[in-house]
């Protein structure tokens, strides 16, 4: 089944831009400029209190008064610019040009060390209408992370945050963001794309799961073109309404669930450099966002704000929702801010949420949805690397079926095996737990015990048990996450001395001079991970509990936890 039309990226960003081009030709008139707008970016500076949301009543009134061309994309105040399909493509083509200037050709690689930006957008597309395969990296990474990703992919180039530049100890060429447009704005605006086909590999995504370091997702042109038909089919996306994310752009979700979209259905999409829980409703209703995406913490925050005046004028049709809340929540939520909650299920391997909610539907909540188009989605008991399919309201692992490289992505880049044991029975195997109903609507119960997931990131809990086992007094491991009443995670680090006796017991020992002298060195250590893997507190035990198999029962340590 074919659903795209394009054969890549830049074919798809050179038509949109030649109908935007042929738009303003009949009418360039400011007003028509602005219904043709495809990206807004708001840097959301810590310096501005949202001057011009006190200033005007909309984003539409502050663009006609302020709007002024410049550089190839409108600038509205300093710290918002805008463009059209006709501005991205040309400022595209400039940045293709650049990357080619730098010797660099399709099959390279180029990685983007940046938070969310109108850079981060032109970076995205120069490299898919090069042929270059694009490498986004977690802009919280640290230095030895980033280091492993150029270790996995060997990236021949990288854009990063000026205050990043730092970790970069690859010997790879490097542009500091703050020349960025600069050094683009100087080549030519067209540019002739070299041949590239759908199933060519666009981007090398890296994901958290139960290994111990982040595996490479490859996805090509075609996924990344159905995730916009996809998605706007299923959120019922329309011509001119505006998706509004905070979510961060080395995130799947960002680039499958708003952005292609948003270009696909000739949407607007407001990107928000980052989220501000002081700001978010503000900027919902200046915007008059009419789809956003939240999760759990994000929820809370913004239950915490004070109200103003205009906060049930919004034009939100419902918030995209990832993850799980309580039912008490869900409606203190609802019952403040007047909006659904459109739930939705997938991995950075399933590209979309394959399960989910759909628009011309009752909304499902406390259910994650229904399988929607493309895919095929079982529950299932794994034996002998067997699936045995399991019936309505029964526990098991979530199984998902679709094509590689079409549907699912096209394995994990440069890991045959990883890549043969995540599938079974032509099923991609998510390790997470749920069931579905008489219905078909199916319920998420909990991730792999082996998987973290903060604020959107997952983070593998065995990479930070390698690392804190590493310390010359540590004999073994373990960490598991908690909330606190604000859903705020924090990572916990159990772990067991080499020079201590075993117990029949699990006994928290207390901290003497020298255990707080290996804490103070495990948190040196821990100061290696970016800052959402960083375990919060550091609990020693004569000895970790473990079943009759001698793997750690994590329950235990909740328990445990949880009575201290």
């Amino acid at each position: 089944m074919q659903i795209v039309n394009e054969n890549n990226l830049g074919e798809f960003l050179e038509r949109k831009a030649l109908k935007c081009k042929e738009a303003i030709k009949q009418n360039a008139s400011l007003l028509n400029r602005f219904l043709n707008l495809c990206l807004v970016f708001d840097e959301c500076k810590d310096d501005l209190d949202n001057a011009h949301i006190l200033e005007c009543s909309s984003f539409k009134e502050l663009f006609l008064k302020k709007a002024k061309e410049e550089d190839g994309y409108f600038k509205i105040t300093q710290d918002i610019k805008a463009l059209d399909f006709m501005q991205l493509n040309f400022l595209v083509n400039q940045c293709a040009n650049f990357l080619k200037s730098q010797g660099l050709k399709a099959n390279d690689k180029v990685a983007s060390f940046l938070q969310n930006s109108l850079e981060f957008v032109i970076l995205y597309f120069a490299c898919f209408k090069s042929g270059i395969i694009f490498v986004p990296v977690n802009a919280c990474y640290k230095e030895d992370e980033l280091a492993y990703i150029y270790e996995k992919t060997k990236f021949n180039y990288i854009v990063a945050e000026d205050e990043l530049l730092a970790y970069v100890k690859c010997d790879v060429l490097k542009l500091a963001k703050s020349s960025f447009l600069k050094s683009i704005l100087k080549h030519k605006k067209d540019f002739i794309m070299p041949k590239i086909n759908p199933l060519d590999l666009a981007m090398i995504l890296f994901t958290s799961g139960t290994t111990a370091k982040p595996k490479g997702c490859k996805i090509t042109h075609y996924n990344l073109l159905f995730a916009g038909y996809f998605t706007l089919h299923q959120i019922g996306l329309r011509q001119n309404e505006v998706f509004l994310s905070s979510m961060p752009n080395w995130h799947i979700d960002l680039q499958a669930t708003a952005l292609m979209p948003s270009l696909r259905a000739n949407a607007c999409f407001v990107l928000l450099k980052r989220f501000s829980a002081r700001r978010f409703w503000q900027q919902i209703v200046f915007y008059e966002a009419n789809i956003s995406e939240v999760v759990p913490k994000m929820i809370e925050l913004i239950k915490l704000q004070n109200k103003f005046a205009r906060e049930k004028k919004h034009k939100l049709r419902f918030l995209l929702y990832f993850l799980n809340m309580s039912n008490e929540k869900y409606l203190e939520f609802k019952k403040r801010f007047k909006v659904d909650l459109f739930t939705s299920y997938g991995l950075s391997e399933s590209i979309v949420g394959c399960i989910g909610d759909n628009y011309y539907e009752k909304m499902s909540y406390p259910a994650i949805g229904k399988v929607f188009f493309a895919y095929e989605v079982i529950v299932a008991n794994i034996k002998e690397n067997k699936l045995i399919p399991l019936k309505a309201n029964e526990l098991g692992t979530i199984c998902i079926k679709g094509r590689l490289g079409y549907e699912l992505f096209a394995g994990y880049y440069e890991d045959e095996l990883n890549t043969k044991n995540s599938f079974i029975d032509g099923y991609f195997i998510s390790n997470d737990i749920g069931y579905f109903d008489e219905n078909a609507l199916f319920y998420f119960f909990s991730r792999n015990k082996d998987l973290i997931k903060i604020n959107g990131e997952n983070i593998s809990s065995l990479e930070i048990e390698n690392l804190l086992s590493s310390h010359k007094k540590i004999n073994n491991a373990s960490v598991i996450c908690i909330s606190d009443a604000l859903a705020c995670d924090k990572i916990i680090a159990f772990l067991e001395l080499k020079e201590y006796p075993y117990k029949e017991e699990v006994n928290i020992l207390q901290k003497n001079k020298e255990l707080k002298q290996i804490e103070k060195e495990l948190i040196t250590l821990n100061l290696r991970l970016a800052k959402f893997k960083q375990v919060s507190e550091f609990i020693f035990l004569n000895h970790l509990p473990r079943n009759y198999l001698g793997k750690v029962r994590k329950n235990v340590l909740g328990e445990i936890y949880g009575r201290n």
